[in-house]
């Protein structure tokens, strides 16, 4: 999927996997570049549900802007193997990071309601 714009991309409201074409695409493309390493950029406070859903990246890091993570976000992405999410993120939606077998969650901080996340749902979670 190539797109110029990862602002953009975090606010569209994908009501399912299907409409999301990274669903089919598995790999995005920024400018024509594959883009394995993920950052979102600061400022955008929601990534919408469904956003990265089966996207191919394997790291990505949130900024301190975001509050919100949308339902199954992140959900299939087979290759994530880390993501660093701030204690400014106070929602994490049902299966953002299901079907993601290789993930550890990080925290810079001791995020109380990210490890409680992590317990809860059975991922790797990390104090970085």
């Amino acid at each position: 999927m190539h797109i110029t714009d990862i602002t953009a991309w975090c606010n569209i409201d994908f009501y399912e996997a299907y409409s999301n074409p990274l669903y089919y695409a598995k790999n995005l493309y920024l400018n024509g570049e594959l883009v394995t390493d993920l950052i979102i950029p600061n400022g955008v406070t929601t990534i919408k549900s469904y956003t990265f859903r089966s996207c191919g990246t394997t790291n990505i890091t949130i900024p301190d802007s975001v509050t919100t993570i949308g339902e199954y976000t992140f959900s299939g992405c087979l290759n994530l193997t880390s993501i660093i999410i701030p204690t400014s993120v106070t929602r994490i939606g049902k299966g953002a990071f299901s079907y993601c077998p290789k993930l550890t969650i990080k925290s810079n901080k001791d995020n109380k309601y990210v490890k409680h996340y992590c317990s809860l749902n059975n991922i790797n979670w990390e104090r970085i």
